[in-house]
């Protein structure tokens, strides 16, 4: 999701959402929880891309470093090393 739209009617609104793959129309939403809602769903949108472009976590650089240290001894392969990586980076 990408983008939050309200369109007010006379009874009711209706909120709309963008995104890259697709959008969803919410209608029949009160007209006094409507702004809120979409509120809501734009400070949810601010926070994840907020931190999606954050540094990874210091937690998450240790363990990165203690699974690279284990792949140098030979603990791990190559393979189960990007593996527990990629589970580190998504989060």
């Amino acid at each position: 999701m990408t983008g939050v739209a309200v369109s007010k009617g006379a009874f009711y609104s209706s909120i709309k959402t963008t995104g890259a793959q697709s959008n969803v129309v919410v209608e029949r939403v009160g007209r006094s929880d409507a702004e809120d809602f979409a509120s809501e769903l734009r400070s949810l949108l601010t926070n994840r891309s907020q931190a999606s472009t954050r540094a990874p976590a210091q937690s998450a650089v240790d363990e990165l470093e203690r699974l690279a240290a284990l792949r140098n001894r030979g603990v791990l392969t190559d393979l189960e090393f990007e593996a527990q990586k990629a589970k580190i980076l998504r989060g």
